[in-house]
């Protein structure tokens, strides 16, 4: 009766353990996924942001260059070489500007391709973690399990060969 009853018990733990490990690994499946989800999000946002702060960086240098051709207006000066001197300076600051924020860009969508996969590693190893649980479980608990087929009336070979169960109704 006991050995019955330790059996139920160990056997009743393993499926626990499963269906515990089965919504483990689901669930971290789905966070995997929603990670995914988020770092495109983000990516696309930053892209939006990247893109607005060129628009800016080329509009302050319109503005920038209308403001120095209208004091050269003013000055009686507009067309000298001090004038497009300013406006050659004026250019290369903003090229400069618009690079450092294509390179910044870049390396953002570097750094979510690198969480994209961090996040699929991450997930796959705790499938692996839940898998491994289960293993052990029935690998430390084999001679239980073992023995409640046999109080069954069958084999663990026969239950490999057949794990549905027989033609039989019922245990032996």
């Amino acid at each position: 009766m006991a050995v019955a009853t330790t059996t139920a018990i160990a056997v009743a733990g393993l499926v626990i353990a499963a269906a515990g490990t089965a919504v483990t690994v689901q669930q971290q499946a789905k966070a995997g996924r929603l990670e995914r989800k988020r770092a495109d999000a983000q990516a696309k946002a930053d892209a939006l942001a990247s893109r607005r702060a060129r628009l800016r960086t080329i509009r302050e240098q319109r503005i920038k260059r209308g403001q120095l051709q209208a004091q050269g207006a003013a000055a009686g000066t507009a067309g000298g070489s001090g004038q497009f001197g300013g406006e050659a300076s004026l250019g290369a600051q903003a090229a400069s500007d618009l690079g450092f924020q294509t390179q910044t860009f870049n390396i953002g969508r570097k750094i979510s391709a690198f969480n994209k996969k961090i996040s699929r590693t991450q997930t796959v190893s705790a499938i692996g973690a839940g898998a491994a649980k289960v293993g052990g479980a029935v690998f430390s608990n084999a001679g239980v399990i073992s023995g409640a087929f046999s109080s069954l009336g069958g084999s663990t070979s026969q239950f490999a060969a057949n794990p549905f169960g027989s033609a039989q109704s019922g245990p032996r």
